[in-house]
């Protein structure tokens, strides 16, 4: 203790020299501590109010008073303050009574050298103990205000849930904790609660289960949300749990299916257009491609054609290195460029062509997607 502040010890005794006793104890025991003394349930709780002890150490029995009504007003003023029974004697029951009040030890005053020893271990169960209230305070804070929603499934009770889930399906904290997983099916569209069902069931089996899932939701009304769903194993409360996590992708899954749609319509479009068309990506990969392209590279769909680069194709290597350097200069240059040379058709003609080639996307810095489209002429 040296170097540190003095401990603040409250004692409830009405005999001065016992309290005298104990306070040489932990002095001869090396604590440096400074103490008050009450005798009387008044002057105990002026002293809590006003000198803020670290630690109580109580006789278990005074006129008027005892330790575990000193306990109890302890608890309700500062639940935290580490208190110790000091007592001449304590039979089995006495101290399990002060146990089970919340007393964190108790020393008999014919073995006071154990007192300093109760202090200290009180004093680090009570740091152990606020640092387990601080992190699972922040915790909890996390857990609340993430902008996620987060449930605990143990067997297949629901033993844990944050409000943000409460909030996102219109029931309550306590209205969920009642759930079971046959409950919480009821919030997931019927074409996606088998398969979240069966990914339950193996991960409870101990199974490798893909820890991410999307899935659609049913809100009370009947509206459609999508979520990103993250499942863990985990231990709460020492037992074996599964623990999921939903983040609200439903605007972005109705933006997604909104580009899809409007590049099926993009796509239907460009293939009614006899001129062979591509689209590539920054490096010069393949996007796709409508069917008059795809027929002239030998290919029957826009899938097979997705991420090939020209080498993959039918052209000689000479004709993919100059395709290669035609991206380069169009994106350099930052504007429709026109080149002509020969290319190799899947048929194994080989026909003159004149390419002419778009930058999409941005301008400058040549990371541009291209726009393309091939004319080709007689046999060269």
């Amino acid at each position: 203790m040296t170097g540190a502040a003095p401990l603040r010890i409250l004692i409830l005794e009405d005999m001065i020299a016992d309290a005298e006793l104990m306070v040489g104890a932990l002095r001869g025991a090396g604590l440096s501590c400074e103490h008050r003394r009450a005798a009387t349930r008044p002057e105990f709780l002026q002293q809590l109010a006003q000198f803020a002890p670290d630690v109580i150490l109580a006789d278990y029995s005074l006129p008027g008073f005892d330790a575990l009504s000193a306990l109890n007003l302890a608890r309700k003023l500062g639940p935290a303050i580490p208190f110790i029974v000091v007592t001449g004697r304590l039979d089995e029951e006495t101290a399990l009574a002060c146990v089970r009040a919340g007393a964190d030890d108790f020393v008999l005053k014919d073995h006071l050298l154990r007192l300093p020893v109760a202090v200290k271990v009180a004093l680090e169960c009570h740091q152990a103990r606020t640092q387990l209230r601080r992190a699972e305070e922040a915790y909890r804070f996390a857990v609340e205000n993430s902008g996620l929603g987060l449930i605990v499934l143990r067997g297949d009770q629901v033993v844990f849930v944050n409000q943000f889930f409460a909030d996102t399906f219109g029931y309550s904290a306590d209205a969920i904790l009642t759930m079971r997983l046959t409950d919480l099916l009821g919030f997931i569209h019927p074409e996606d609660a088998q398969a979240v069902l069966g990914r339950f069931r193996a991960r409870v089996a101990g199974k490798s289960v893909d820890p991410r899932h999307r899935l659609r939701t049913l809100d009370r009304d009947g509206g459609i949300r999508w979520f990103d769903m993250f499942a863990a194993n985990i231990l709460y409360d020492g037992e074996p749990a599964v623990q999921a996590t939903l983040l609200e992708v439903t605007d972005w899954q109705r933006l997604l299916q909104a580009e899809r749609a409007a590049a099926d319509v993009l796509r239907a479009a460009l293939d009614g257009v006899p001129v062979p068309i591509f689209w590539k990506d920054r490096a010069s990969r393949y996007l796709g491609g409508n069917r008059s392209f795809l027929a002239l590279v030998g290919l029957e769909t826009a899938a097979s054609l997705a991420g090939r680069a020209d080498a993959d194709l039918c052209w000689t290597p000479q004709q993919a290195t100059w395709l290669r350097e035609c991206d380069r200069e169009t994106r350099e240059a930052d504007t429709q460029r026109c080149f002509c040379g020969p290319l190799r058709l899947a048929d194994g003609r080989s026909l003159s062509a004149r390419l002419i080639l778009a930058p999409l996307g941005g301008s400058g810095g040549g990371g541009q997607m291209l726009l393309g489209h091939l004319e080709t002429g007689a046999d060269a």
